[in-house]
């Protein structure tokens, strides 16, 4: 992203640090993918930290940003993120993925990802076999089953209250 472009951003800024504390290299984030999520820091009236840019995830998630809203209920940022029209993963531990790119259908992607120390819990609650894959100390799980919305409202229920979010995206 170049430096005119993070002038048309209302809520991000060149001297900006991360999530980690560290001053934010806007080069390897993406415009399109900055503006939702400035339309998200908007729409929901809360401060916003970004995690990492599009460079850090390797080559073909270029696009990709992540992010996260440390003083806003999840629930609040789970609504604002599906009325968006990019791909997205919301993460236990509060952070979430966007990304303007599309799935190989056309249409966005979406999915939930727990830690690997969940998943104990997630099967006494009988999820089993949704589990796509683990990658990166991840479990993920796919959007668009017929138990997406009750494992939804697990994550939700995982990140509740904001002080007792960590992110390790």
């Amino acid at each position: 992203m170049k430096t005119y472009h993070l002038a048309l951003l209302e809520f991000f800024a060149q001297g900006e640090k991360d999530y980690a504390g560290a001053y934010v290299d806007w080069e390897g984030y993406d415009f399109q993918t900055m503006q939702e999520l400035d339309r998200l820091r908007k729409e929901l009236d809360s401060p916003c930290r970004v995690i990492r840019g599009g460079a850090a995830h390797g080559e073909g998630k270029e696009t990709a940003v992540d992010a996260i809203f440390p003083e806003a209920p999840f629930e609040q940022v789970v609504m604002a993120l599906f009325r968006s029209g990019l791909s997205k993963g919301l993460y236990e531990g509060g952070s979430i993925h966007l990304d303007h790119q599309m799935g190989p259908s056309g249409l966005a992607r979406c999915w939930l990802a727990f830690k690997p120390e969940s998943q104990q819990h997630l099967a006494g609650l009988g999820f089993f076999g949704l589990k796509s894959s683990s990658a990166d100390g991840w479990d993920y799980y796919t959007w668009g089953h017929d138990w997406s919305w009750d494992l939804l409202k697990e994550l939700v229920k995982l990140n509740k209250r904001p002080q007792e979010r960590s992110v390790e995206v």
